[in-house]
């Protein structure tokens, strides 16, 4: 795609077997709520990371740092793939899950999975971020919202927006 100034950031993806051209609903999502968020010398998780493409995103908008992980062989190669294609320099990938990659706290943490893996890994998400910090949440729909509202709220984190597109849903909330 042409770049201009309704698309003032250019990714460029080789999709493969991973998740995440850019394209779908839920990813835009985290990425318009990139745009609103200071990233500037923030420190990133990109929790199940895909293809890469929200890591990416995260470091051309001027976080520091990026942990990008997944459990899938082939997302955490297409990620290392796109993160050359993009000259990027702050990321690292490792495969696993949240709790075997055992990344240090962030000030971020980009969750664009499904409601149960999103609801299986809350309490570790709590874990790596660090007080006062963000977690963005996306990769469901409308009956999960209060599901996940509910979880996350139950385990101290405090909600602080929700946008929607379409039938897709993403939502913020922060570490006290």
């Amino acid at each position: 795609h042409e770049i201009t100034e309704t698309f003032p950031l250019e990714i460029i993806v080789t999709p493969k077997m991973a998740f995440g051209t850019g394209h779908h609903n839920t990813t835009q999502l985290i990425i318009e709520q990139l745009f609103s968020t200071e990233l500037k010398n923030k420190t990133i998780i990109d929790a199940g990371c895909g293809s890469g493409v929200l890591a990416i995103a995260a470091e051309k908008l001027g976080a520091k740092s990026i942990l990008a992980y997944d459990i899938d062989h082939w997302s955490v190669e297409n990620t290392i793939e796109n993160i050359e294609l993009n000259q990027c320099n702050c990321i690292t990938v490792k495969q696993g899950t949240i709790d075997e990659v055992k990344p240090e706290p962030s000030d971020i943490i980009l969750a664009n999975i499904n409601r149960n893996v999103l609801l299986s890994e809350m309490e570790s998400y709590k874990k790596y971020l660090k007080s006062n910090g963000l977690l963005i949440l996306s990769g469901f729909i409308e009956p999960d919202v209060e599901i996940l509202k509910k979880s996350a709220t139950e385990k101290g984190l405090i909600f602080q927006n929700t946008q929607a597109k379409d039938d897709w849903y993403c939502l913020v909330f922060k570490k006290n």
